[in-house]
């Protein structure tokens, strides 16, 4: 089993790779609901920033300026990562980062997974906007000015360029390179990458 051999010797060197987390710091002129939950270690954020009831930040997450988030919504929970080993199945344990930009808005009971390794990084750039219900998988680049539509799943390890639009309910495969300046319409399946400057819709998504 070389997969599961793998994960469990990775994971054997994050536990040991981990270093002391500082307490959270939290900027100027921001707005917590009292219901939200935030890890009293690991979490910088940034100023003017709104976060709703019932949100939930994790560990390692950073967050920029003026920043929304809205209710329901958790940032850096392990993602979907299963092995197999010894006759059992094993959540893999995420260790690294979430990095939030700057003007960044993000809908309702969203998902933004935790990077995977101690030095990876799971990036939403700024002046991106996110609908609700949407899912960001681990180690996910979401580059600058890019709309998210809501209910869209976008799979760990893919790159979005920047100035991109993704429609709603749209599903992105996992380790992707979707150019800048790319439209992919509503409801579309996504599962080779996009060059810059394309329009693509449908199952599987073709250029339009």
């Amino acid at each position: 089993n070389p997969r599961g051999m793998y994960f469990r010797l990775l994971e054997t060197y994050e536990k040991q790779a981990e270093k002391i987390i500082a307490s959270t710091i939290v900027g100027k002129n921001c707005k917590i609901a009292k219901t939200a939950v935030i890890s009293e270690k690991g979490v910088v954020i940034g100023n003017n920033v709104y976060i709703g009831e019932n949100v939930i930040i994790k560990q390692n997450v950073i967050i920029g300026d003026n920043v929304k988030i809205q209710s329901g919504t958790i940032i850096g929970e392990d993602d979907f990562n299963i092995y197999s080993y010894a006759n059992e199945r094993i959540q893999l344990k995420h260790y690294g980062r979430v990095i939030i930009g700057n003007n960044v808005l993000i809908g309702s009971n969203c998902n933004i997974g935790q990077a995977l390794y101690n030095y990876g990084k799971t990036i939403i750039g700024d002046n991106t906007q996110i609908g609700a219900l949407t899912c960001i998988g681990h180690n996910d680049i979401i580059s600058e000015n890019c709309e998210i539509c809501g209910g869209t799943v976008i799979g760990g390890y893919t790159n979005i360029g920047e100035s991109s639009f993704v429609g709603m309910h749209s599903v992105i495969k996992n380790a992707l390179v979707i150019g800048k300046n790319v439209k992919i319409g509503m409801g579309s399946v996504v599962v080779r990458n996009i060059k810059a400057e394309k329009n693509v819709f449908g199952n599987p998504a073709a250029e339009v």
